[in-house]
């Protein structure tokens, strides 16, 4: 049991790195089309703005695909929505995700849930700021900017999140 354990996760840090070295437009436009499958009754469209790096991210693109992930699944679980739009832009200093649905949104007294801490954590880590705009019955848009380079964490083997860290490693990257 636990050799199998091992193997499972050992393919998905694999397939983590083989992730880390695509760019986030593909990675993102994947995602978009996994979507499509699991409801073929939302519209689901991407569009890339001009000057969005085309070059991976590394575990920044992770983390921001992430982010991604985590706002469609909540337009697709919870919002009715029949548009979902993801766009990518980006500026001279920072980058811009943001997806929108015309869901039936909520309200200011609605109780965030996991998957919305959990997207904060991801932008604080980033170096960014995540911000959410709904209101009752005229869906939700969430906005991820970050700068161009900066920050981001790290998963350890055992599925803990830590921060990256700071820079190069003095002393020849011997600590």
């Amino acid at each position: 049991m636990r050799r199998s354990s091992r193997e499972v996760r050992a393919a998905v840090n694999d397939l983590r790195r083989e992730e880390r070295e695509r760019p986030l437009p593909e990675m993102a436009s994947a995602l978009v089309e996994r979507v499509r499958a699991m409801a073929p009754d939302q519209d689901v469209r991407l569009a890339v703005g001009e000057g969005f790096p085309e070059v991976p991210l590394g575990r920044r693109g992770e983390e921001i695909l992430s982010v991604i992930q985590e706002a469609m699944t909540n337009a697709r679980r919870h919002s009715g929505a029949r548009n979902v739009r993801v766009n990518l832009d980006a500026g001279t200093e920072e980058l811009v995700v943001e997806v929108s649905d015309d869901g039936r949104g909520f309200g200011a007294g609605a109780a965030p849930g996991v998957g919305l801490s959990s997207m904060r954590e991801r932008a604080a880590a980033l170096g960014g700021r995540l911000e959410v705009e709904s209101a009752a019955g005229s869906g939700t848009t969430v906005r991820l900017t970050v700068p161009r380079s900066g920050p981001s964490r790290e998963t350890a083997e055992d599925g803990a999140v830590r921060p990256a860290p700071a820079g190069p490693r003095q002393n020849g990257g011997r600590a």
